[in-house]
């Protein structure tokens, strides 16, 4: 899990259906290996590539040169319990 300034980043990436494509798991393994990612079930031992990340927008939003991903950073000032994040 990515740190950024000693807090605990997690990414759940959602796409929209138009760019889902099923690839078998045969391709999955292969990309991880050819690739060098780092994956806890198919590519226990490799090693992954070096984040590369920026604080933009006063801090809000989190950017990894290194893989192009960018995300909103966001939380509570209290704790809460996952059920009550949601509403539920």
């Amino acid at each position: 899990m990515p740190v950024i300034s000693g807090i605990a980043v997690s990414i759940i990436l959602f796409l929209p259906p138009k760019f889902v494509k099923i690839i078998s798991e045969e391709s999955v393994n292969s990309m991880l290996k050819e690739k060098g990612f780092f994956d806890s079930y198919w590519n226990k031992n490799a090693l992954g590539f070096a984040n590369d990340f920026v604080l933009q927008h006063d801090g809000k939003v989190v950017y990894d040169r290194a893989s192009g991903l960018m995300w909103q950073q966001s939380g509570s000032d209290e704790y809460m319990s996952y059920r009550v994040a949601r509403g539920t």
